[in-house]
């Protein structure tokens, strides 16, 4: 896709998503104006992961239109399948995602979960994760832990 027709289509998008979290009481941080990373940086956020899961925005469809622009880059990971995912330490799956977290040693990860996304998480010493699904968080420190 030529660079000027792909930012186009990622200004198009994220502004039908302003538009869409506008109506549901978006947060000023959210102004329209942000690329894929941008976008992405938000929904990882605390206040946006907690804006996202309440409200199931968007939808997966609405999520679905983000994967040309590969938002697994940035950790939101959409209908990948299972996918082995090491080294980030804020996520979001969507979809139909099984992600297999191994957390080193020492380490913490943020993981949240969306539209029937799911997770295996193994977490090395002193390691823990946080496991967001709507309004709930797990905590977890050390072992493995499967949610979804």
């Amino acid at each position: 896709m030529d660079m000027d027709v792909r930012s186009e289509a990622v200004r198009r998008l994220v502004a039908r998503i302003h538009e869409g979290a506008q109506a549901l009481g978006v947060c000023h941080l959210f102004t329209g104006d942000e690329d894929i990373e941008g976008l992405c940086g938000l929904v990882l956020s605390p206040w946006g992961r907690d804006f996202c899961q309440t409200r199931c925005y968007p939808t997966l469809r609405g999520f679905e239109a983000c994967v040309p622009f590969a938002p697994e880059r940035y950790g939101v990971h959409i209908n990948r399948g299972e996918v082995d995912i090491i080294g980030q330490e804020r996520m979001l799956l969507v979809g139909r995602t099984t992600g297999r977290v191994r957390v080193p040693a020492g380490c913490g990860v943020d993981i949240a979960l969306m539209h029937g996304a799911r997770v295996e998480v193994e977490l090395g010493e002193d390691a823990y994760a946080l496991v967001w699904k709507g309004d709930t968080c797990i905590r977890m420190a050390g072992g493995k832990l499967g949610v979804g």
